[in-house]
């Protein structure tokens, strides 16, 4: 799963999201990137995913979240898909609008000057270049078939 050997300076580990982190990494991050993992959390308060993770920072460290905002889109067959992906989320855990808590909960774990910012990201057909609508195509496929692993998991 990893290379090998790792890059110097590079250590690489399994964690579970929902799990306590290790102590001995606890105050140890200048810096710590959350990448669509929230919405897999399943039934444990965002709340608690949140505070520990920001529990690895240093003092004056900073964390990023990026997560995806399913909220209604109007392109019909991208709606489509985000209808059902919401209902998935739904159905796993936090509601598909976690998204909306998410300052909050940095605000709750003690962070100072916690920034939320959106970026309309446009798929398929909406795309702003051919090379983008293929990506985006070939990334919602990606997409589609890991929730669809999820449901037949169920």
């Amino acid at each position: 799963m990893f290379p090998k050997p790792s890059p110097d300076g590079i250590a690489l580990s399994i964690q579970d999201i929902t799990a306590q982190w290790p102590e001995d990494w606890k105050g140890t991050f200048d810096y710590v990137h959350q990448r669509l993992g929230l919405a897999g959390i399943g039934q444990h308060p965002l709340k608690d995913i949140v505070h520990r993770q920001c529990e690895l920072l240093k003092p004056g460290g900073w964390i990023e979240f990026v997560e995806l905002d399913i909220a209604p889109n109007s392109n019909p067959a991208v709606e489509k898909l985000f209808s059902l992906v919401r209902e998935l989320i739904d159905m796993i855990g936090n509601g598909w609008n976690y998204v909306s808590t998410l300052k909050g909960a940095l605000e709750q774990a003690g962070l100072e000057s916690v920034e939320d910012k959106s970026i309309d990201v446009f798929l398929g057909a909406s795309a702003s270049s051919p090379e983008l609508r293929e990506k985006s195509i070939i990334s919602m496929q990606f997409t589609t078939s890991a929730f669809v692993d999820v449901v037949d998991s169920k």
